[in-house]
């Protein structure tokens, strides 16, 4: 037999979960340039992988604005919708990438900001 208490499980869903991020900060990959149109609303804080999932940390005045779709970009230029995670804060992906790119309507116009891994340093 189980008890179940509803007001247990709705507060820890109501807490904010840290990301989990590798045990080795040396192997974290900061190497990301980050390419926003002007009226992009924010960059963002931090972006980086661990090696098996990249992490997009939010400013603070993105916290509480609307939160932009994450696309894949293929080498043709196509765009497929990224599976991640908000937790927190933080965008986690479920996998690395390339390129990819935020998308967010400002004003009923689109605005992007890509994150390319291959053109940084």
């Amino acid at each position: 037999m189980r008890f179940y208490y509803p007001e247990q499980t709705v507060a820890q869903w109501a807490r904010p979960a840290a990301p989990r991020i590798a045990a080795n900060v040396a192997a974290l990959n900061f190497n990301y340039d980050i390419r926003r149109d002007k009226h992009f609303p924010w960059s963002p804080a931090q972006v980086f992988d661990d090696g098996a999932h990249v992490y997009i940390k939010l400013p603070e005045d993105a916290r509480h604005g609307e939160a932009p779709a994450l696309f894949l970009v293929a080498e043709d230029g196509s765009r497929s919708l990224l599976n991640y995670a908000v937790i927190g804060d933080t965008y986690v992906t479920d996998r690395l990438f390339d390129e990819a790119v935020l998308v967010v309507g400002v004003n009923g116009k689109e605005c992007t900001l890509v994150l390319d891994r291959r053109g940084a340093p």
